[in-house]
Formats: C-alpha cells, structure tokens, sequence
C-alpha cells in the first residue's frame, strides 16, 4: 500500500531521510504521541484522544489456519463455538487484533484461552507451520504460506468480522 506513496515522497524529497519500524497498534500510539513517529498505520478503531485518523487505508479479514498437522479438519465446517475445543494460537492480548477478535466472540458467548500467545505475526505463523495449534491471523499476511500450501484456512461459521486499518497523527488536524 505505502510503497507508491514513498517512493513519489521521496523523488520529491530525496535528502528526507525516512525511517520504518513495525510495531502493534498500541505501540505506534505511543510513538506517535509522543513524537518519536510522525505518522502511523494503524489497526481500527482506535479511541484516543491525542491523534488524529487522517483516513483509512485498508481491509483486513482474519481467518483460521493450520499446518498438516490439523488435515482432519481441512475438509470440515467448524462453528465459532467448537474453537475453545483445539488449540488456538493469538497474538498477545493487548493487541488491538487479539482485543479485536475476543470482543466478537465474547459477544456470541465463546471463550477462547489460547494454547500459546505470540508477541509478533512472524512468531504466530512459525507456531502454526510448526502445527503447535490453530492461529488466527489477518489474511494478506499469509498469502505466501498459503500458496506454498504450508498452511491451510480453515472454514469457520460464521466468518470473522472484516477490520480496518488507517492513518494517524500526533493531535488535531487543523
């Protein structure tokens, strides 16, 4: 997404020097308020006071995958339910992803404790191809492993409601 917009900012602006760090939603807040980042991307919604939404920038839709190792489930239909009954692999729980799927199924009444909980999406994948449990994980982050068959989705009912993310900046624009 940002690439066309960094590369014609820095034909512009070719003595700017830009740097990128890839950090949670709660941690880019932090950068920005603070003024140690300009600019954020962010998962949605967020509900801060001190930064301003400059406009959303994408989709994204979580799902269910597995390795080989949970072959018996590829072919199934499973409810949102029966999760609690496998082992689930999540982010961290301060994660607005993680906040973000347990307040949609808190709200149909499952309770999921996950087997293991991951600081990073690189980590939460590695556990999944390593078949230490089912992980839910934003769709465009697994295309690769997916087309590689390394890991599989899983059909879950009903689907995971689709998030967004956005733009932020430290206060009000004016």
């Amino acid at each position: 997404f940002l690439m066309r917009y960094i590369k014609k900012y820095h034909d512009l602006h070719p003595n700017v020097s830009i740097t990128f760090r890839n950090s949670t939603t709660k941690d880019t807040l932090e950068l920005v308020k603070t003024g140690r980042a300009d600019i954020g991307m962010v998962n949605l919604p967020i509900y801060d006071k001190d930064v301003t939404l400059t406009g959303q920038t994408g989709i994204i839709e979580d799902i269910f995958v597995a390795s080989e190792a949970f072959s018996g489930l590829f072919e199934k239909n499973i409810s949102l339910r029966e999760l609690p009954n496998y082992p689930i692999l999540l982010l961290d729980p301060e994660t607005s992803t993680t906040k973000e799927i347990n307040q949609f199924l808190d709200g149909m009444g499952i309770k999921i404790v996950p087997e293991f909980e991951a600081g990073s999406m690189e980590l939460l994948v590695e556990m999944a191809k390593n078949g230490l449990g089912i992980a839910c994980i934003p769709r465009r982050y697994i295309l690769e492993e997916l087309a590689k068959k390394e890991l599989y989705e899983l059909k879950v009912s009903p689907s995971l409601p689709l998030r967004a993310t956005g733009v932020i900046i430290k206060g009000e624009v004016e």
